[in-house]
């Protein structure tokens, strides 16, 4: 290959293979280190982005290879992805076409690089397990508020402390993880410093919001959803809304923001006035307040020189 070409490889993911496209040639290969090492390395004269879709954790070991080579890694939304195909017109679906739309869909689109912090994995996985017992446990509390036997009472009332106790050591095991990596832990106690962010919301975004601290304002708030979005048409302008992101940072950052209004006056005073002088909804407020106090992390993170990724 030509040294020092400029070649974009799309790759179309699934559990056992990877279809991949660089615009000339199109190959299968399995889905493992060893077999994806030595594809990329057959570019190693090249420069080479390489994109793929985000496919649960099909993608793990294509993102960890590139990262380990040092290759820009970009993940592409599944749903950005499946618009962008309807908006240009392009309904065929096969595994050929969906690496090749995938090869330019990063540069097309302004995609950011994905990062990968190693040191995550275990944590975020001990929070995913975390998050579903948390959906357990609010099952049994709604369920118990409907059952009036006493024995029923007693035994959801012991799967209730059981299923806390449960969420309270997932909890105790993520906080050993973060204390065990000084990097971690040092963007734990600069999040909470902000008087807003106690050590759950602080968690919660050092786990699923990595680029945090790399990002401009506008991509921050995209990645939160909380970017709004305009609704115009001719002569028509409708409301402006939010969509998409990462919903359990979103929370967080909802969560935040409540008690920036309780507990900060320049909050409290810029929901007052949105609310009450300008009358508009609680909630549009409520969605202005967490935008700008993720900005203000962001900016606190750039500040600290202290990027929440480290790029391989």
């Amino acid at each position: 290959m030509e040294n020092g070409k400029e070649i974009h490889i799309g790759v179309d993911v699934s559990k056992a293979t990877l279809d991949i496209s660089d615009g000339s040639r199109f190959e299968r290969i399995d889905n493992d280190k060893k077999a994806v090492t030595a594809f990329l390395r057959e570019y190693k004269h090249c420069q080479i982005r390489v994109s793929a879709e985000s496919t649960g954790p099909y993608h793990k070991v294509l993102a960890e290879v590139c990262h380990k080579l040092e290759i820009p890694f970009f993940l592409c939304d599944g749903k950005q992805v499946a618009y962008a195909k309807k908006a240009k017109g392009r309904y065929v679906k096969t595994d050929k076409s969906d690496a090749e739309f995938l090869r330019t869909f990063a540069a097309d689109y302004g995609i950011e690089p994905h990062v990968l912090l190693e040191e995550l994995t275990e944590i975020k996985e001990l929070a995913n397990l975390q998050h579903l017992e948390s959906k357990h446990l609010r099952s049994l509390k709604t369920t118990k508020d409907s059952i009036s036997t006493t024995t029923s009472v007693k035994e959801l009332e012991r799967q209730i402390r059981q299923s806390q106790k449960t969420i309270d050591r997932l909890q105790d095991k993520i906080n050993e993880l973060i204390k065990l990596n000084p990097t971690l832990l040092e963007k734990k106690k600069l999040l909470c410093s902000v008087s807003s962010v106690g050590e759950k919301i602080a968690t919660t975004l050092i786990i699923f919001l990595p680029e945090l601290g790399s990002c401009n304002r506008r991509q921050i708030a995209s990645l939160c959803g909380l970017a709004p979005f305009n609704n115009e048409s001719g002569t028509y302008q409708g409301h402006r809304y939010i969509r998409g992101g990462r919903s359990r940072v979103r929370t967080a950052l909802f969560m935040a923001a409540l008690v920036s209004i309780r507990c900060n006056d320049r909050y409290s005073s810029m929901y007052r006035k949105m609310v009450h002088e300008e009358h508009r909804p609680a909630k549009v407020a409520l969605i202005a307040i967490a935008r700008k106090l993720v900005c203000y992390l962001n900016s606190l993170m750039k500040r600290a020189g202290s990027l929440w990724c480290t790029r391989r």
